[in-house]
């Protein structure tokens, strides 16, 4: 560039005191400004450039000074800069804003431009430029972008309501599915407490508790979760599941909520527990009425049980009335037949007693019971049936076994419904036919065998056995297998069949510690 030409352009620039003291030190001052800089008129010849606008064109100087803008750029670059020094040759005012480049790099460069009127000695109006190369701060800018448009696709796509707040409770996002949960537009909550989404007594307390964590560090709900209730637009309460977590970086403090709505999971859990009730419900009864059946089936027997102490008693009272009568009556012998009456009483009790408990619609209830008790009172029962069928019934209790928590009497029409299975089972045998009612313990639990030395089952049967309504009898109803299985698994044990040589055996299970506990 001409020193001397330029030096009197520099004193014709407005505002400049034209000695060569504040010449001089303004061309300092452009040469060494990294500002690309340079003047131009309305038809947008150059008349002023300084050396970074040179060089940033790649020319110096000297090729530059005076030619058109549409000689040194593309035509529509060219155009977009005559456009924006129209705007300010029309309204004399500067203009400021960020516009493109050209290709540096292999990428597309962004420059800050400032374009200002300025006029020279001769009263003609001019246009200045300065620029900066922000091309870094854009690609910047435009990363933070496609990364906060990512974010938010992200959460608004999500499935569960995510809501952020800073330290005051104010809410800074909240997301599609929030609007959705809530009924209010994103514009209505964001800048707003977010306690405008909590019933009573959460909202008044929201704050308080945001204020002691912050000053304590003592968790109600952040980073632990938890079930609470939330309120919708139009004052509707629901239960909410709410994670909190906490977030600190680049000196913001912000929480973030994720929240499930549960009102489908509870009306769920309702409706099954309904049906559940409703289904345990049915089961007792039907359980109730198997048993009212087994009663039934065995009336004959239990009426000959009944009949023998009754026979009995009959039987000594009448001696007791020969002793008192006699001459001489013998007290020891008349006490003697007295304490038999008061056992064959109690024997007849007894009699009673089970049958009142097996037909009794009392709720189940579990308590410890000594299991060889309960299998000796269904022997018992059985003792008729079993005479008349031919079947002995054999008992192989483990002596000294613990009380174990169930329900005795679902417990004891378990063993009757095997027992008495086995023992028609046995009708086609033609042998020896007895049954074998065995205990064993174990480290956990108590199992009660009931084996039979009859024809056994076919496989393809015993692959429906605890079905509903299958029966291998003539006769039978299919559900007291069924039925014990239930019984039995409510107990927290298991009831299996294994093929024996010869017959079969149905064992049950029960834990030595009530599963519910």
């Amino acid at each position: 560039m001409d020193s001397r030409k330029d030096s009197e352009l520099i004193r014709r620039v407005p505002g400049r005191h034209p000695t060569s003291a504040a010449g001089g030190m303004f061309r300092v001052f452009m040469d060494h400004s990294p500002l690309l800089a340079c003047i131009k008129d309305r038809h947008s010849v150059i008349r002023y450039g300084n050396p970074a606008w040179a060089r940033r064109l790649g020319k110096p100087l000297s090729q530059l000074l005076g030619r058109s803008e549409s000689e040194l750029f593309p035509h529509e670059q060219a155009e977009r800069f005559q456009r924006s020094d129209a705007r300010v040759f029309e309204s004399g005012e500067t203009v400021e804003l960020t516009e493109q480049g050209g290709i540096v790099d292999g990428r597309q460069s962004w420059w800050h431009v400032i374009r200002f009127p300025i006029d020279d000695e001769h009263g003609e109006r001019l246009v200045g430029m300065f620029a900066l190369d922000v091309t870094d701060r854009v690609s910047v800018q435009t990363a933070l972008a496609a990364s906060e448009a990512h974010v938010k696709a992200v959460l608004d796509t999500a499935v569960d309501a995510i809501i952020t707040i800073d330290t005051s409770g104010i809410v800074r996002s909240f997301n599609i599915a929030a609007s959705r949960m809530f009924g209010y537009t994103a514009e209505e909550v964001i800048g707003n407490n977010v306690r405008m989404l909590m019933p009573q007594p959460y909202r008044s307390e929201h704050d308080g508790y945001l204020s002691n964590y912050l000053a304590t560090g003592e968790r109600h709900v952040i980073g632990i979760g938890r079930e609470v209730a939330a309120m919708r637009k139009d004052g509707s309460e629901f239960p909410i599941d709410l994670a909190v977590s906490e977030v600190m970086g680049g000196g913001d403090h912000e929480f973030t909520g994720i929240i499930k709505d549960l009102t489908e999971k509870k009306r769920t859990e309702a409706e099954l527990s309904e049906r559940e009730a409703e289904a345990r419900y049915q089961r007792e009864r039907l359980t109730r009425l198997t048993r009212i059946n087994t009663l039934g089936e065995m009336a004959a027997g239990i009426a000959h049980e009944i009949n023998q102490p009754l026979t009995a008693i009959q039987s000594y009272a009448q001696a007791c009335q020969r002793l008192v009568g006699a001459e001489r009556p013998d007290p020891v012998l008349l006490t003697a037949t007295l304490q038999k009456i008061a056992e064959q009483a109690q024997r007849g009790g007894d009699i009673i007693r089970r049958v009142r408990a097996m037909a009794t619609d009392a709720p189940a209830r579990r308590e410890p019971a000594d299991v060889s008790t309960i299998v000796r009172d269904c022997a018992e029962m059985a003792t008729y049936e079993a005479r008349l069928k031919d079947v002995k019934i054999i008992l192989q209790l483990e002596p000294d076994l613990p009380s174990v928590p169930v329900d005795a009497v679902q417990i004891q029409q378990v063993v009757l419904n095997l027992l008495r299975n086995s023992m028609d089972a046995l009708q086609s045998h033609s042998g020896e036919r007895r049954v074998v009612i065995s205990t064993r313990l174990s480290e956990h639990e108590l199992s009660v065998s009931v084996s039979d030395n009859g024809p056994g089952i076919e496989a393809a049967a015993a692959q429906h056995l605890f079905e509903h309504f299958f029966t291998t009898k003539e006769a039978g109803m299919g559900i007291g297998l069924s039925i014990s299985e239930s019984i039995v698994k409510t107990h927290g044990g298991e009831l299996c069949y294994a093929p024996t040589q010869p017959g079969a055996t149905f064992t049950f299970t029960l834990p030595l510690v009530d599963p519910d506990d």
